[in-house]
């Protein structure tokens, strides 16, 4: 069977008239659909507004209605209007990301410092600026008597084999002194105390709660959101058989656009 050469062509139509469109274009004789990589600011813009949007939609059904929250009425929006709502969306959702984020680290840097008890950096300072300098290592139960005596400790305690002491020095430290042995390791200090971590995580908490509750607010808007979708264009690259890319196939893509059969929105374009 002889292959036969085909053209390309570009049609930008309706989100909401996909499927009529692509109905009514294999009709026209259409063989071969393709996505579109093109890169023109309006393309861009389109397809940015386009994921935009669905990731807003995604992100209100996320989070679920109970049985005692009160209907939504949904409410309109106009195309500007609904593009900012998705990115207000987006940003509350990113947002709510970063508070779990902070929840983590600071849990995490809690269970590390679990065993010292209340950790303050501001305490350390406060010693270092009378002359006082503390540093934090934990080292196996077993070789704590191995620190040698240069080293001045304060032992905090021991728990599981492991002891916790504070090294204290009359100067500040630039290298580990000589008389600590290899298995004690240094432990460093937090960026800020234990008791502000477990405020950070209460506030951060009552901060997620807000949110939800501005998304569940903005749900009132899903179905704008939805219109908006699809009154976006679609592009799409066709790939049509030169023997049927003629004046009577044009006459024919032409026609169901004026019928409304296609939501074309831009001219079409022939390529080789």
């Amino acid at each position: 069977m002889a292959i036969v050469q085909m053209k390309k062509v570009s049609l930008v139509i309706l989100d909401s008239t996909r499927k009529a469109s692509l109905k009514q274009l294999r009709k026209a004789g259409v063989l071969h659909l393709e996505a579109v990589e093109g890169s023109s600011p309006a393309l861009s813009a389109y397809r940015e507004s386009a994921a935009e949007t669905d990731k807003a939609i995604s992100i209100l059904d996320e989070i679920k209605e109970s049985k005692k929250s009160p209907a939504l009425i949904q409410e309109k929006l106009d195309k500007d209007s609904a593009r900012e709502k998705a990115k207000e969306i987006i940003s509350l959702s990113d947002r709510k990301k970063t508070l779990f984020d902070l929840i983590s680290q600071n849990k995490n840097e809690l269970a590390r410092l679990e065993k010292w008890g209340d950790i303050d950096p501001e305490e350390f300072k406060a010693f270092a600026e009378k002359g006082i300098f503390l540093y934090m290592y934990e080292i196996p139960s077993e070789k704590y008597q191995m620190i040698g005596e240069d080293c001045e400790t304060v032992l905090v305690n021991s728990i599981n084999k492991v002891s916790r002491f504070l090294l204290k020095s009359e100067t500040e430290l630039e290298e580990r002194p000589a008389g600590l042995p290899a298995e004690a390791y240094a432990v460093p200090l937090p960026e800020y105390s234990t008791r502000q971590m477990k405020k950070n995580i209460v506030d951060d908490e009552h901060g997620i709660e807000a949110i939800d509750k501005k998304i569940f607010a903005e749900k009132k808007f899903r179905t704008a959101l939805l219109d908006y979708k699809k009154s976006l264009p679609l592009i799409l690259n066709l790939k049509i058989c030169t023997a049927a890319w003629n004046q009577n196939l044009q006459m024919k893509i032409l026609m169901a656009r004026k019928r409304n059969l296609l939501g074309l929105q831009g001219i079409f374009q022939l390529t080789q």
